[in-house]
């Protein structure tokens, strides 16, 4: 009982004062820019993201996140607004099922959570092997930091936050499981004057604000699933045209025990590049690029040259509808497995199967 009433504390203000709290990161643009871009330099460029105290959506949608946890209603209405999928949780036990997830960002929500053991071992229940949590915070220990620390009481915002320092966190989320921790730092401010450098870098110690990126061991077992990349128009059939000219990009995991996960949608920003454009087939592996297996209704040049020169495996499968096609990808998951491991050990074979319906 005293942690609910704990918790119903801390979001009232953003229960409160949605508005004026999303309305701060206008008024406050370079900070908010600064923290924005530490951020997109460690968080992960593609596979399924979710922010944990999504907020007014103003972190999860500029770096690509389609799902947000949010505790307060109101806070999660103007996220929603903006496109977010919300919903209403806490992070100490998220609503999620176990390893659905390739990344998760906490960004400056680490102060409000009753226990920050609590919620990282959750996130690393819901990250799949291999994923990656980003979290985004003040140190408590910086320049920034003690005056927050020192002020909060007269913060609506801030009152109830529990700052922490970089060895405290670092701790934790060791303690969680993570591993191999990558550190970024911005917010870097001129003790003298308060000037405020647009300085980003590695490492923690000068800046206020610190972005720690912790892994998740992949497993022992060389790989237990397969990520598909389908091209589509319109997201229930597979495009006839060629993969670089389909307008979206669904994204897929494949289980060896014919379990399957809709892992995203990804828009095709390329397709307006002429097809026989030397750059496009690049293009296409930076949107795709954690695939394993590449399928399309038909082979084309830069079909043909993915499968010659890189280590994504190409595919043709002539059926109509999405369901069908991963029907047929899943019965032929050994056979897929093997060609995607072959891949990754550098047997780049030039041979594009092709699968039908029975």
């Amino acid at each position: 009982m005293r942690g609910d009433f704990r918790r119903t504390v801390k979001i009232e203000p953003f229960n409160n004062f949605p508005a004026e709290y999303d309305e701060w990161f206008d008024k406050e643009g370079q900070i908010y820019e600064l923290e924005l871009k530490a951020i997109k330099d460690l968080i992960p460029k593609v596979g399924k993201g979710l922010e944990v105290g999504s907020g007014t959506g103003r972190f999860s949608i500029p770096t690509g996140i389609k799902i947000g946890i949010e505790p307060s209603h109101p806070m999660g209405k103007i996220s929603a607004g903006k496109g977010l999928s919300i919903i209403l949780g806490i992070a100490e036990s998220l609503p999620l099922r176990s390893e659905s997830f390739d990344f998760i960002l906490y960004n400056t929500v680490i102060c409000f959570l009753d226990s920050l053991r609590l919620s990282f071992l959750e996130s690393f229940r819901v990250l799949r092997p291999g994923g990656s949590v980003v979290v985004g915070f003040i140190d408590r220990e910086s320049y920034l930091g003690n005056i927050y620390n020192r002020e909060k009481d007269k913060s609506k915002f801030f009152k109830d936050a529990i700052f922490c320092s970089v060895p405290e966190l670092s701790k934790i989320l060791t303690e969680s499981g993570y591993e191999s921790l990558e550190y970024g730092q911005t917010l870097i401010f001129d003790i003298n004057n308060g000037s405020l450098s647009d300085k980003i870098s590695s490492g923690y110690g000068e800046g206020s604000y610190v972005v720690i990126k912790g892994y998740k061991k992949q497993r022992g077992e060389k790989m237990d699933k397969i990520r598909i990349c389908i091209g589509s128009n319109d997201g229930e059939s597979i495009a006839r045209s060629h993969m670089g000219d389909t307008k979206q990009f669904l994204i897929f995991d494949i289980l060896k025990n014919s379990e399957m996960d809709t892992v995203d949608t990804r828009v095709n920003v390329a397709i307006d590049l002429d097809h026989s454009a030397s750059n496009k087939m690049q293009e296409i592996l930076k949107i795709v690029g954690d695939a394993d297996i590449l399928v399309a209704w038909q082979k084309s040049p830069n079909f043909t040259n993915i499968a010659k020169k890189t280590k994504y495996q190409p595919v043709v499968v002539k059926a109509e509808k999405i369901n069908d096609v991963l029907n047929i990808l899943k019965n032929s998951f050994v056979e897929l497995k093997e060609l995607a491991d072959k891949r990754k050990e550098g047997d780049f074979s030039p041979e594009i199967p092709e699968f039908k319906l029975l």
